[in-house]
């Protein structure tokens, strides 16, 4: 399904490298990659975005920049009902909520935040969906979108404190629907 992304305010100008992880293959440029690149990231709509992993979670190819801006590693985080410690592994919560459309017990975090949960399409098509944003978002403006290709997550990061929040998400929304077009066609 194919979006028509060039009807979005938001479309970014800005051309975006991945660095990989060690532990998964690079991804590969092609000239329809290197056109995808320039859906996401830009001052005006993402600020960071990567791929993870659906198997494990974990963010294999991320923007310049990007890998602690969207994932950190296993962290003890106080829980604010029981007052005591409890681990956070970030790779985990993304897989769990991707796949049954809501986050665990310890609730949504990234990039060391906790988010809350806007929406969540387990059925929308071609892929589930996932819109969050941080728990102090009046204060910071982070916000993620989420999509699942069935073999990878597109996770895909923005920066807009203020009052408009719903009036930019459809944008981001289609925007990173058109990568994951672009990501789905090439078996990713």
């Amino acid at each position: 399904m194919a979006h028509a992304a060039e009807e979005c305010s938001c479309i970014p100008s800005l051309i975006w490298g991945f660095a990989s992880s060690p532990r998964r293959p690079s991804f590969p440029i092609t000239q329809e990659k290197a056109a995808a690149k320039e859906l996401l990231v830009n001052p005006g709509c993402f600020t960071s975005a990567g791929i993870a992993s659906q198997a494990d979670g974990l963010v294999f190819a991320c923007s310049e920049g990007g890998e602690a801006r969207l994932q950190m590693p296993e962290y003890m985080q106080v829980s604010e009902e029981k007052s005591e410690e409890m681990p956070i592994k970030e790779a985990e919560i993304l897989k769990f909520t991707i796949e049954k459309g809501h986050a665990p017990e310890t609730g949504l975090w990234l990039a060391g935040r906790k988010f809350r949960i806007l929406r969540i399409d387990l059925d929308d098509e071609p892929y589930t969906t996932l819109v969050a944003v941080s728990t102090k978002w009046r204060r910071d403006g982070l916000g993620v979108v989420a999509i699942s290709t069935g073999a990878n997550i597109l996770l895909c990061r923005f920066d807009e404190p203020g009052e408009n929040l719903y009036s930019i998400l459809g944008c981001m929304r289609k925007n990173a629907a058109a990568f994951a077009d672009l990501m789905k066609n090439e078996g990713m």
